[in-house]
């Protein structure tokens, strides 16, 4: 149980920094759409972690960063994360705002989906 537990932490160590490195240069690039990702990815490893204030505080960071940039499928991700997080941290309501939004989100996504040619449409609907 000691070595998966170390074996765990050295995982999630390695995460940390592969989920860090983008960051700098997202920043200096001025490139929204990947520093959102980056701070998206931190915050993961740092739920994983088990430090859910720190995770929340990187969520909280890239989500309007996707929204600014429009990527409406990483505000997807971030508000599932949100609401995944409050979850387990015993706020049910709190939870819930966030997957309505989530619910919204998807809906926009299908949305968007139908205003494509059906060829494209059919092409997304093999791959899920």
């Amino acid at each position: 149980m000691c070595f998966q537990r170390s074996l765990l932490q050295i995982t999630l160590a390695l995460a940390m920094g592969l989920s860090i490195a983008p960051l700098p240069i997202s920043r200096a690039l001025g490139d929204r759409s990947a520093e959102a990702t980056a701070l998206n990815n931190i915050g993961r490893v740092y739920d994983d972690l088990r430090e859910k204030q720190k995770a929340l505080n990187y969520y909280n960071q890239a989500l309007p960063m996707f929204h600014a940039v429009g990527d409406r499928s990483g505000e997807a991700i971030i508000l599932k994360n949100i609401g995944s997080l409050l979850a387990t941290q015993k706020q049910p309501e709190l939870a819930i705002v966030f997957y309505k939004k989530l619910v919204a989100q998807y809906e926009i996504l299908r949305q968007n989906i139908r205003a494509l040619p059906q060829e494209t449409q059919e092409a997304y609907a093999k791959k899920g």
